[in-house]
């Protein structure tokens, strides 16, 4: 399990959604980086009430939270990635964290290499784009209309869960690290995708 300190940590959190609020992206996003980094490793279990406390006080302020299991095999076999414009595949990508961390960034020390998807995640795949089409136009109508363009691109995230199925990590469809140098045709796939919407 992961938890944050909350006296380390509670001030950027408090500054980030500040931010967040005013429409300061950068400073929200400086902020909530910096409290989401410094997460710690919780393997004795002797601050989960720390945690709680922390917990129940971004709660009671009315904020929303994620709580999300820990899945040890972020150590070995790391992030799985599935790299997709205007709904085509265009590459896979595994993020490996170095030896006893957790962080799949290289700011963190991680390493990333090609990957080719199986069956398993081209259905993880699937399904989460679908999920998103569902969902999608109650936040955008315009995604409703006929005709309307997939999305222009997409990184969808996932680990393997305890039991070896593959699971949605994290579905990047803002501003994500596309991983160009995994993807030789990639740069080719995204300009054509961009034509396709002038």
């Amino acid at each position: 399990a992961y938890y944050l300190v909350p006296g380390k940590h509670g001030f950027a959190h408090k500054v980030g959604i500040a931010a967040w609020k005013v429409h300061n992206c950068d400073k929200a996003h400086e902020y909530l980086s910096h409290f989401v980094q410094y997460a710690e490793a919780d393997r004795q279990g002797d601050k989960i009430a720390e945690a709680q406390v922390m917990l129940d006080e971004l709660l009671a302020a009315g904020e929303d939270m994620i709580l999300q299991p820990y899945l040890a095999a972020v150590e070995g076999e790391g992030e799985l990635s599935v790299i997709e414009f205007d709904g085509r595949f265009s590459h896979g990508v595994r993020k490996v964290p170095v030896a006893g961390d957790y962080r799949v960034q290289d700011d963190h020390g991680a390493s990333d290499e090609p990957w080719i998807p199986d069956a398993d995640a081209r259905r993880l795949v699937s399904r989460t784009l679908e999920a998103l089409a569902v969902v999608a136009p109650t936040l955008d109508p315009g995604l409703a209309q006929p005709g309307a363009l997939p999305l222009l691109y997409a990184r969808i995230d996932m680990l393997r869960g305890d039991d070896g199925a593959l699971v949605l990590n994290e579905l990047e469809i803002v501003e994500p690290s596309l991983f160009f140098r995994h993807g030789p045709a990639a740069g080719e796939m995204l300009a054509e995708a961009l034509l396709r919407r002038l």
